[in-house]
Protein backbone atom coordinates (compact mmCIF):
# COMPACT_ATOMS: atom_id res chain seq x y z
CA UNK A 1 0.00 0.00 0.00
CA UNK A 2 1.41 3.30 -1.01
CA UNK A 3 0.60 6.57 0.77
CA UNK A 4 0.09 9.53 -1.46
CA UNK A 5 0.11 13.09 -0.22
CA UNK A 6 -1.84 15.79 -1.93
CA UNK A 7 -0.53 19.31 -2.14
CA UNK A 8 -3.05 20.31 0.52
CA UNK A 9 -1.78 17.64 2.96
CA UNK A 10 1.83 18.60 2.32
CA UNK A 11 1.04 22.22 3.19
CA UNK A 12 -0.79 21.08 6.32
CA UNK A 13 2.18 18.92 7.33
CA UNK A 14 4.54 21.86 6.86
CA UNK A 15 2.33 24.04 9.08
CA UNK A 16 2.27 21.36 11.81
CA UNK A 17 6.06 20.96 11.68
CA UNK A 18 6.51 24.75 11.86
CA UNK A 19 4.19 25.00 14.88
CA UNK A 20 6.05 22.22 16.69
CA UNK A 21 9.38 23.95 15.96
CA UNK A 22 8.06 27.27 17.29
CA UNK A 23 6.76 25.57 20.45
CA UNK A 24 10.11 23.88 21.10
CA UNK A 25 11.99 27.15 20.53
CA UNK A 26 9.65 28.93 22.95
CA UNK A 27 10.18 26.28 25.62
CA UNK A 28 13.96 26.55 25.26
CA UNK A 29 13.83 30.35 25.48
CA UNK A 30 11.62 30.17 28.59
CA UNK A 31 13.97 27.69 30.27
CA UNK A 32 16.95 29.91 29.52
CA UNK A 33 15.34 32.82 31.36
CA UNK A 34 14.43 30.66 34.37
CA UNK A 35 17.92 29.39 35.22
CA UNK A 36 18.78 29.98 38.85
CA UNK A 37 21.84 30.35 40.99
CA UNK A 38 22.09 28.08 44.04
CA UNK A 39 24.31 29.38 46.81
CA UNK A 40 25.16 29.60 50.46
CA UNK A 41 27.40 31.79 52.52
CA UNK A 42 29.47 31.44 55.62
CA UNK A 43 29.30 34.39 58.00
CA UNK A 44 32.43 35.65 59.72
CA UNK A 45 32.06 37.93 62.76
CA UNK A 46 35.51 39.12 63.89
CA UNK A 47 34.08 41.50 66.54
CA UNK A 48 34.14 39.70 69.91
CA UNK A 49 30.93 41.28 71.23
CA UNK A 50 28.75 40.82 68.11
CA UNK A 51 26.61 37.68 67.87
CA UNK A 52 24.13 36.51 65.21
CA UNK A 53 21.36 34.01 64.59
CA UNK A 54 20.14 33.10 61.09
CA UNK A 55 18.08 29.87 61.02
CA UNK A 56 14.37 30.60 61.18
CA UNK A 57 14.77 34.40 61.12
CA UNK A 58 12.25 36.24 58.95
CA UNK A 59 11.51 39.91 58.42
CA UNK A 60 9.07 39.85 61.36
CA UNK A 61 11.29 38.06 63.88
CA UNK A 62 11.68 39.90 67.18
CA UNK A 63 15.46 39.74 67.58
CA UNK A 64 15.30 40.89 71.21
CA UNK A 65 13.67 37.58 72.13
CA UNK A 66 15.38 35.32 69.56
CA UNK A 67 17.58 32.52 70.85
CA UNK A 68 20.61 30.68 69.49
CA UNK A 69 22.98 33.62 69.06
CA UNK A 70 26.50 32.52 68.06
CA UNK A 71 29.65 34.18 66.77
CA UNK A 72 31.25 31.27 64.88
CA UNK A 73 30.03 28.61 62.47
CA UNK A 74 27.10 30.63 61.17
CA UNK A 75 25.92 29.89 57.61
CA UNK A 76 23.07 31.18 55.50
CA UNK A 77 21.44 28.93 52.91
CA UNK A 78 19.99 31.34 50.39
CA UNK A 79 17.00 30.65 48.19
CA UNK A 80 17.80 30.16 44.52
CA UNK A 81 18.38 33.49 42.77
CA UNK A 82 16.90 33.71 39.28
CA UNK A 83 18.84 35.82 36.82
CA UNK A 84 17.61 39.44 36.80
CA UNK A 85 16.15 39.02 40.30
CA UNK A 86 16.87 39.58 44.00
CA UNK A 87 16.34 37.27 46.99
CA UNK A 88 16.36 38.22 50.66
CA UNK A 89 17.50 36.54 53.86
CA UNK A 90 17.28 37.89 57.38
CA UNK A 91 19.60 37.55 60.35
CA UNK A 92 19.44 38.88 63.89
CA UNK A 93 22.53 40.66 65.23
CA UNK A 94 23.09 41.40 68.92
CA UNK A 95 25.69 43.66 70.56
CA UNK A 96 26.79 42.10 73.87
CA UNK A 97 29.53 44.66 74.46
CA UNK A 98 29.57 47.89 76.44
CA UNK A 99 29.96 50.29 73.48
CA UNK A 100 27.92 51.06 70.38
CA UNK A 101 28.95 49.16 67.23
CA UNK A 102 28.64 50.53 63.70
CA UNK A 103 27.73 47.64 61.44
CA UNK A 104 29.84 46.94 58.36
CA UNK A 105 29.01 44.15 55.89
CA UNK A 106 31.50 42.91 53.30
CA UNK A 107 30.70 40.07 50.88
CA UNK A 108 33.70 38.45 49.21
CA UNK A 109 34.12 35.79 46.53
CA UNK A 110 30.88 36.64 44.75
CA UNK A 111 30.73 35.48 41.11
CA UNK A 112 30.42 37.86 38.18
CA UNK A 113 26.98 39.44 37.97
CA UNK A 114 26.01 38.84 41.62
CA UNK A 115 25.86 41.68 44.16
CA UNK A 116 25.24 41.80 47.91
CA UNK A 117 23.47 44.61 49.79
CA UNK A 118 21.79 45.22 53.14
CA UNK A 119 19.55 47.82 54.72
CA UNK A 120 21.77 47.83 57.83
CA UNK A 121 25.09 48.93 56.31
CA UNK A 122 26.49 51.60 58.65
CA UNK A 123 23.70 51.18 61.23
CA UNK A 124 24.51 51.86 64.88
CA UNK A 125 23.86 49.02 67.30
CA UNK A 126 23.85 50.15 70.95
CA UNK A 127 25.20 48.07 73.79
CA UNK A 128 22.74 45.25 74.59
CA UNK A 129 20.62 46.00 71.51
CA UNK A 130 19.65 43.67 68.68
CA UNK A 131 18.59 44.30 65.10
CA UNK A 132 16.78 42.34 62.39
CA UNK A 133 18.91 42.78 59.30
CA UNK A 134 17.69 42.13 55.77
CA UNK A 135 20.39 40.81 53.44
CA UNK A 136 19.95 40.84 49.65
CA UNK A 137 21.57 38.96 46.79
CA UNK A 138 20.90 40.28 43.29
CA UNK A 139 21.80 38.58 40.03
CA UNK A 140 22.00 40.28 36.65
CA UNK A 141 21.03 38.56 33.41
CA UNK A 142 24.76 37.94 32.83
CA UNK A 143 25.32 36.32 36.24
CA UNK A 144 27.33 33.12 36.27
CA UNK A 145 24.96 30.14 36.47
CA UNK A 146 25.58 27.43 39.05
CA UNK A 147 26.20 26.88 42.72
CA UNK A 148 28.68 29.01 44.64
CA UNK A 149 29.66 29.91 48.16
CA UNK A 150 30.80 33.27 49.45
CA UNK A 151 31.96 34.82 52.69
CA UNK A 152 29.98 37.53 54.46
CA UNK A 153 32.00 39.40 57.07
CA UNK A 154 30.02 41.41 59.63
CA UNK A 155 31.93 43.78 61.86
Amino acid sequence: MRIQFTQKRIKLLRVVVALVAISVAGAVAYAATQLTIQNNSSVSIPVTNLFAVAPGVTGTTNCATASGYIDTGLTINWAAVPQDATVNANICLKNTGTATDTLNFVASQLPTGVAFSTNSQGASLASGASINTELKLSATSAATIGQFSFILTVS
